[in-house]
């Protein structure tokens, strides 16, 4: 009787993290957006406001806003005549070569940008990499955790279910019934450390 073969399990990652870098000489990371929604108001005003300052739910003040709460750690490099360090480069290339697929952050293609400068140049490469193992006859997993970007709603029909894993990957080319197409995985519970059963 002939072994059956395991589908290959694929699913996506919503990454929210709040991290910019620029020139590998600027760096921010924390949980605030660097916009107004986050540095001074709630977007959503509260519609039962008597109810949730009586049972304590909101802080007294602005009985219609809240403010945020959000920290940032910023690093601008030698500014104000400071010591040269390299934290925002070597963030840079820690957290790209986790997203991109590299053994280690010290790999040649992270150190300098591509020939002409441009840095996208190696997300498509590695994105189109990550693509051609997918789409192979005899499907192959690249180290690369990055697909390319679906495009904007209403210029290219992905699928009629353009929000999931699956309806983007067909429209990728795809053949999804190789694969097992997770929307959701299990939570991990970081303070026991251990998976929970629950899916959703």
């Amino acid at each position: 009787m002939p072994r059956r073969q395991s589908l290959t399990e694929i699913c996506r990652n919503y990454i929210h993290s709040k991290v910019a870098i620029i020139d590998d000489d600027w760096i921010t990371v924390g949980s605030a957006n660097l916009d107004g929604a986050s540095l001074d108001y709630s977007q959503n005003p509260y519609t039962n406001w008597f109810a949730t300052w009586l049972f304590g739910l909101r802080p007294k003040g602005d009985l219609h806003e809240n403010r945020e709460t959000e920290v940032n750690v910023s690093l601008f490099d030698q500014v104000s005549g400071g010591p040269a360090t390299t934290i925002a480069r070597d963030a840079r290339r820690r957290l790209w070569a986790e997203h991109l697929g590299y053994a280690s952050p010290t790999h040649a293609d992270l150190q300098s940008p591509p020939s002409g400068g441009d840095w996208l140049k190696l997300w498509r490469t590695r994105a189109e990499a990550k693509l051609a193992g997918l789409t192979a006859s005899r499907i192959t997993i690249h180290s690369a955790k990055v697909l390319a970007y679906p495009p904007e709603p209403g210029t290219t029909k992905i699928s009629d279910d353009a929000d999931s894993a699956e309806g983007y990957l067909k429209w990728a080319g795809v053949k999804v019934d190789a694969l097992n197409v997770r929307e959701h995985f299990r939570r991990f519970d970081w303070k026991h450390g251990q998976w929970e059963d629950n899916a959703s």
